[in-house]
This record gives structure tokens, C-alpha cells and sequence, in this order.
């Protein structure tokens, strides 16, 4: 999506508008508590937000007003709007400045406290959709609504005065590091917090978990095969994987720093939110439909939640059939390949007794080769024979002739054998 569809588009999808929202609604219960904490004192609170105003604030505008670009109602409509109605749904009054950052990262993040500022990088104008967009404004909006940026901007004006005070010494860096972890947790909390206030601005959780499959780095080439449930597979695996206590003690040390939450545990804290019914709840309590109507809403769910195991059973006795089919396929296809062994072995058979046969015949044909070769050879000395005789004849007396005779007798009658 190039962002030239940002600055063209005029129409806009409106959500349901939360009449009355209080944050404390939707809060986590940790971020709840510890906001209260902070609350306590009004006049320190007070005190810092004009402190905040007058410094970090004035240098954050200075920043951004210079070196970012202001979105407006004029240059980039359908943004502005997105961003005004998210407010109208969260029951936020004043807009806040919304400048866009030149970074392909996709990131977003508020500052400013009487003058809020929502900052979103340019990548994210290119990665996600309208519900999705809507997810993220509504994240940063929900930490306007909650004060967070107030006590983030504390927490950072903690950790700088800190590690200038720690630097040298180390017993003061062992007591620091309890309140660290402290402010970290709660940063983490509030994260789940706006994760809810967006969740209630988009109105469809797909868009919300969709949303932060990118956000943890789900690869811009299967944007468009990308669902809800793609991502949730990967959040059952990791429950899975969470539910070894030495998993889990790994993952509390690799989060215990950071102040945003592992992306698959924000997204099964959100589905865990919306299982509980708070969320249908909110909803429903700012519609015009009667008890009968949400009854039927209801049953409506139910029947649709129904068909829908149905049709997953369907696919997965289709699956089972086709698992059988295959493995019938390919005992089919081994049996074949026997038959068609067997078949090669006969005909190597057949070939192998014709060439016997002939062998056998050529054998029987050298010996009969033989025995007609010793024929003429006896045959020719008959002939030899019978010249001699003829000569002998007309030199020889009778009792010679009749000797010479009988053994040419003898010697036919040998031939003729």
C-alpha cells in the first residue's frame, strides 16, 4: 500500500462510539492500581506536568515540528480522520499533533502531556490496512487517555537523575535497581492497557492480532495470505513452551528490563481480555439493541461458533480420508511395482530357457558337425581304397583279388556304421 492511498482517500468506516468511556474500564488491573498510586498526590502531579511542559515537552515540539512532517486535514484527509475518530470513540477531546517520521520501521509512539503528540513512522503507511491502522492509533491514543505519557516521562526523568547519582556508586545502583524493575513492570502493564483501547477503536480483533504479527516481524511477502489465526498458532505453541517452570523463569529474566511485553503474550493477554466478556461488554453498553436483540446476537454467535467446529471436524475427517487414501495409494503403487517385478523375472526367465534351448542346439549341431566330418574322412579313404584296388587288380592273382576283397567289404560295412 503506497501512502499516495493515504492522502486520496476520503471514505472512512466509523466505529462504534464509546459514550462515557472511563479508561479505568478497560485498564489492567496492574496499571490500574499503580496509576492510582501516582494519582494520590494531586499536587505533585500538578507540578509535574508543568515542569514536563515547560522543558521536555517545548524540545520535543521543536524536534518534531522541524524535522518531521505535520499530518493536517488538508494534505493528508483520510489519516486525520482516522486519528479524529479513534478520539470521538475513546472519548478523547483535543486531537493531538500527528506527525509522520521518515522510518520504514513500524513503530508509533506518543509524547506531550498538555499537548499531546502521536508520531507514527512511515512504515507503517505501507504495511497495514484500515482496521489494523486504526489497532495502532488506538493503541497510542489509549496511553493519552490513561496519563501514561505523564508517568513514562517520569520514569525516564527517574532513570536519567539515577544513573548520573549511581554512576559511582555501587550500593546506590543495588537500591535503584527495585524501582527500575518496578517502572519497567508497570510499562509493561500499560502496554496491555492500550492494547485493549485499540482493540475497542479498530472493533475486530482479526485486524488487532493481524496488526501484531507485523509488528513482530511477519515478512511484507505473505502480507497477503496473513490471518488471525496464522499468528494464534504461534501464540499456542509459546503456551506450550511457556508451561515448563524453567521457560517461564527464562522468560520473566529476558522481559524483566523491557518495557514492552513479548508480542505473543500481548496478543493472548487481548484474547484472554475479550474471552472474559469485558469487551462485548463496553460494546454493548454504548448500542441501542435491546436485551432480545442481543439475545439473538448471541445465539446467532453460538450457531455460527457451531458451524464452524462443524466444518472443522468436516476438514479434518476429509483430512484423516485423505491421509488413507494415500497410504492406500502407496501400497497399491508397492504392489504394482511387485507385479511388475514379477512379470521382469518371468520374462528373463522365458529369455533365459530360450537361450538354454538354443545352447542345447548349438551343442547337438558341433557333434553332429563332428560325426559328418569323420564320415568324409572315412569316406575318402574308401575312394583311396578303391583306387588302389583297382590297381591292385590287374597286377594281382585270384587268392590276392579275393583277399583284397573282403576286406573292402569289411572296411563299407565299418563306413555304413
Amino acid at each position: 500500500m503506497n501512502q499516495n492511498y493515504f492522502i486520496s482517500k476520503n471514505v472512512l468506516v466509523e466505529g462504534t462510539p464509546l459514550v462515557a468511556l472511563n479508561a479505568k474500564e478497560y485498564e489492567n488491573s496492574t496499571d490500574a492500581a499503580t496509576l492510582s498510586a501516582l494519582k494520590l498526590n494531586k499536587s505533585f502531579d500538578a507540578l509535574l506536568k508543568k515542569m514536563i511542559e515547560c522543558s521536555y515537552e517545548r524540545m520535543a515540539l521543536v524536534h518534531y515540528k522541524s524535522s518531521t512532517f505535520l499530518v493536517t486535514k488538508e494534505n493528508m484527509p483520510y489519516l486525520f480522520d482516522c486519528v479524529e475518530n479513534a478520539c470521538n470513540i475513546l472519548g478523547i477531546e483535543k486531537i493531538p499533533e500527528i506527525y509522520i517520521l521518515q522510518n520504514e520501521s513500524l513503530n508509533a509512539y506518543t509524547t506531550g502531556v498538555q499537548n499531546p503528540i502521536l508520531v507514527l513512522n512511515s512504515g507503517l503507511l505501507h504495511a497495514l490496512n484500515h482496521e489494523e491502522l486504526m489497532y495502532i492509533i488506538g493503541h497510542e491514543l489509549g496511553h493519552i487517555k490513561s496519563e501514561h505519557v505523564l508517568y513514562t516521562m517520569l520514569a525516564n526523568f527517574y532513570r536519567s537523575v539515577v544513573k548520573r547519582i549511581t554512576d559511582t556508586n555501587f550500593w546506590a545502583q543495588i537500591a535503584s535497581t527495585g524501582l527500575d524493575i518496578a517502572f519497567h513492570k508497570w510499562e509493561r502493564s500499560s502496554e496491555l492497557t492500550a492494547d485493549r483501547a485499540g482493540l475497542l477503536v479498530c472493533q475486530h480483533l482479526p485486524s488487532a492480532i493481524t496488526a501484531m504479527a507485523k509488528l513482530c516481524g511477519c515478512p511484507i511477502d505473505i502480507y497477503d495470505k496473513l490471518d488471525a489465526n496464522m499468528f494464534l498458532k504461534q501464540v499456542e505453541t509459546f503456551e506450550e513452551f511457556e508451561s515448563s517452570s524453567y521457560n517461564k523463569f527464562l522468560e520473566i529474566a529476558v522481559t524483566l528490563n523491557d518495557k514492552h511485553p513479548l508480542g505473543v503474550l500481548r496478543t493472548k493477554a487481548l484474547m484472554l481480555w475479550v474471552q472474559s466478556g469485558e469487551y462485548a461488554k463496553i460494546l454493548l453498553r454504548n448500542s441501542t439493541w435491546t436485551e432480545k436483540e442481543i439475545e439473538r446476537l448471541s445465539q446467532e454467535t453460538q450457531k455460527a461458533s457451531d458451524k464452524k467446529n462443524n466444518i472443522q471436524d468436516q476438514a479434518t475427517t476429509a483430512m484423516e480420508k485423505c491421509v488413507a487414501a494415500d497410504v492406500d495409494f502407496e501400497e497399491a503403487k508397492q504392489q504394482t511395482s511387485a507385479q511388475t517385478g514379477i512379470k521382469r523375472v518371468a520374462a528373463w526367465s522365458t529369455e533365459l530357457t530360450k537361450g538354454n534351448k538354443a545352447k542345447s542346439t548349438k551343442a547337438k549341431v558341433a557333434k553332429k558337425e563332428k560325426q559328418l566330418t569323420k564320415a568324409g574322412d572315412a569316406y575318402q579313404k574308401a575312394l583311396d581304397m578303391e583306387t588302389a584296388l583297382r590297381g591292385a587288380f590287374k597286377t594281382a592273382s585270384q587268392e590276392e583279388i579275393d583277399t583284397l576283397t573282403n576286406k573292402t567289404l569289411e572296411n563299407l560295412i565299418r563306413i555304413n556304421k
